[in-house]
């Protein structure tokens, strides 16, 4: 366990029993990493009855990453998001890129569900594609076209979405598959109606 946070980050290992617990957004137990011991933990947070699986949260974890990490997704995720930076690059050139990971800007890329207002950092990256002679990395956004360039985003993203679905071509995880894009066009829904809602530009 010596080890740095971000090796600690990319560390893979299997923990005896503690792999049997299953994942859960209500969990009824914590795990905790013992010193003295060098083991894990596993604490109740809630009353479990008789029969009643141990279930704890592995990560806030969204369907796309609970699916490649574990091979299951949920019905329902309260951490679902989509992942906008492959659709980035298809608006931003490289010099582009590199400008915003130079402001270490190239990070919360997400759309989310419900009415969360939309990532600072994907409004930036938007507003850059568009208008780097007058973009700034710490101002507000202020071009008066910020809505519509940002409507026509979420346009690509939904073109992507469909183009990836139709690549789905494996006969198999086809519940998983509806899943994922039902939770996909939720998040392009509920990112639309913030959209018409917000000011973006004063």
């Amino acid at each position: 366990m010596e080890r740095d946070s971000k090796e600690q980050d990319d560390n893979l290992c299997l923990i005896p029993y503690l792999d049997f617990v299953n994942h859960s957004v209500q969990p009824n137990t914590i795990s905790k990493f013992n010193p003295t011991t060098r083991s894990y933990d596993i604490y109740a947070i809630k009353s479990i009855e008789f029969n009643e699986q141990i279930t704890f949260l592995y990560n806030p974890h969204s369907n796309v990453d609970l699916f490649i990490e574990y091979g299951f997704i949920l019905q329902s995720n309260p951490y679902n998001q989509l992942n906008l930076e492959d659709d980035l690059q298809q608006i931003l050139s490289n010099e582009q890129i590199q400008l915003f990971k130079s402001f270490n800007y190239w990070n919360s890329l997400e759309f989310y569900p419900g009415d969360n207002d939309l990532s600072w950092t994907v409004i930036k990256a938007i507003e850059l594609s568009f208008n780097q002679t007058e973009w700034s990395p710490y101002d507000d956004p202020s071009s008066k076209e910020l809505t519509k360039k940002i409507q026509e985003f979420v346009k690509l993203v939904q073109e992507n979405i469909e183009k990836d679905f139709q690549r789905w071509a494996t006969e198999y995880f086809l519940n998983e598959k509806m899943i994922l894009y039902k939770d996909f066009q939720t998040i392009l829904h509920d990112t639309s109606i913030v959209i018409n809602k917000s000011t973006l530009v004063t």
